[in-house]
């Protein structure tokens, strides 16, 4: 047999599937770019002739994803009550009414207080004629009647909506104008806005769902992580403290977008992941260290308590007001405010060099905690195992954190950034103590 004989052809189309599946690949790899394209498009691409504008521009350009995140964070804020009521459901079936009615009074404490204060914010821009000239020249303008929507707690809805509808504006843009300036500033001032309402969220809801749901688990005798209830606590512990880091996180970067000598700290970065582990792990770890002396003491927790507000308060006292005027009714709301706040997390009022009021704050508290969790662990009857984990874990989570935190301001803050990444046009900032936050911008008196 002739060796020409013997050779077998290859038949015809057996590459087939093989270049299909490659096609399908490139085809897949095309449409996931031209996706990626499409949502990051930002818009208004014009280049804006105004000086003053061009800067704005640069922080208020619009993508799709903007467009879309306004109904992400309703759809997130609508999940986040709907699953903390549902955690007061559960109690309540379990037979737990004490729980349910703390959990749900939690709820609808942050619920009011937040409406309450952004009707205020809503009426301040209202009596800011300035600022309300420039709502009505781009027909963005809350009308006073809708401001009653707070009365339902749906204020946060309105916010959003009213979000959406710059965005859109600014997108819409196609020609360069002086007047665009004053979009882009309302637009950052409505991000600003919102996120200052997140932050007191964090602190009204987030922090105390943390901490009740955890001393709910801790007083349990025995867990039984074959029930529902139990790991739907966990889930809401979980969900409540990336929700507190993740709106503080969200605080700073709109504070750094709207102040106009400052560099921007983007989204996805080392910067922003070192921040949020940072706010994450420190809470968790006082909260946690909180949580296991209350189950033993219950009394003295108290007495803890009103030492940590005092020494709170003498740190406070020295450190300059960047929001309102010294010595007024609102700066010592204010002062008080944060002396409450500081409970959880370092907050400080200054608004610069804010390492001289970090590091006392941050050696008294690991102090207390170590206190609080020594205590617990010589006095509670849980298992030797157990309370070497807990103890770990306190520690564990307070010495992370004060690894991000050294991180982030040691090697990746965004001031470090070359003053070539802020922009070709850094206007200086020569804003003046404001009336509601520092960095709320201020608005021509004419359109």
């Amino acid at each position: 047999m002739s060796t020409a004989s013997a050779t077998v052809e290859r038949p015809r189309g057996l590459g087939k599937p093989e270049k299909m599946v490659e096609s399908m690949g490139a085809g897949s790899k095309m449409f996931c770019c031209k996706l990626i394209k499409r949502v990051t498009d930002r818009r208004p691409q014009i280049t804006e002739v105004d000086p003053e504008a061009k800067f704005w521009q640069q922080r208020g350009q619009c993508s799709r994803f903007a467009l879309v995140n306004p109904l992400f964070i309703a759809l997130m804020f609508l999940v986040d009550v709907v699953m903390d009521c549902k955690m007061a459901a559960t109690h309540y079936e379990g037979g737990d009414h004490k729980w349910a009615a703390y959990t749900l009074g939690v709820i609808i404490f942050s619920q009011v207080f937040t409406e309450i204060l952004s009707a205020i914010f809503y009426h301040d821009d209202l009596t800011n004629e300035g600022k309300t000239s420039w709502l009505k020249h781009f027909k963005l303008r809350v009308k006073p009647w809708l401001c009653a929507i707070h009365l339902i707690l749906c204020g946060r809805f309105l916010r959003c909506f009213q979000i959406f509808k710059t965005v859109r504006l600014i997108r819409r843009i196609d020609e360069p104008h002086e007047d665009n300036c004053q979009l882009y500033r309302l637009y950052i001032s409505q991000l600003q806005d919102s996120s200052t309402l997140s932050v007191v969220e964090a602190f009204t809801e987030e922090a105390p769902q943390v901490a009740l749901q955890m001393y709910i688990l801790v007083q349990k005798s025995s867990l039984d992580w074959t029930s529902f209830a139990n790991w739907f606590i966990l889930v809401t512990i979980i969900k409540s403290l990336c929700l507190f880091s993740f709106n503080l996180l969200t605080f700073v970067r709109m504070l750094r977008l709207g102040k106009q000598d400052s560099q921007l700290l983007e989204l996805f970065s080392f910067a922003s992941l070192l921040h949020f582990t940072w706010r994450l792990s420190m809470v968790a770890s006082r909260i946690l260290a909180l949580v296991l002396y209350a189950s033993l003491y219950k009394a003295m927790i108290y007495a803890v308590l009103c030492v940590h507000l005092f020494f709170s308060y003498l740190l406070l006292r020295g450190q300059p007001n960047n929001y309102f005027e010294d010595g007024s009714v609102k700066d010592k709301f204010l002062r008080f405010a944060f002396t409450v706040v500081s409970v959880f997390c370092f907050f400080p009022l200054a608004g610069k060099r804010t390492r001289k009021w970090g590091g006392p704050y941050y050696l008294v508290t690991f102090i207390e905690n170590s206190i609080l969790l020594l205590v617990w662990y010589f006095y509670s009857d849980w298992k030797h195992f157990s309370r070497v984990m807990m103890l770990m874990a306190g520690w564990g989570l307070f010495l992370l954190g004060l690894l991000s935190l050294l991180l982030y301001y040691g090697i990746f803050h965004p001031s470090f950034k070359d003053q070539e990444d802020v922009g070709p046009c850094v206007i200086p900032s020569s804003t003046p103590k404001l009336t509601r936050q520092n960095v709320i911008l201020q608005f021509e008196s004419t359109v």
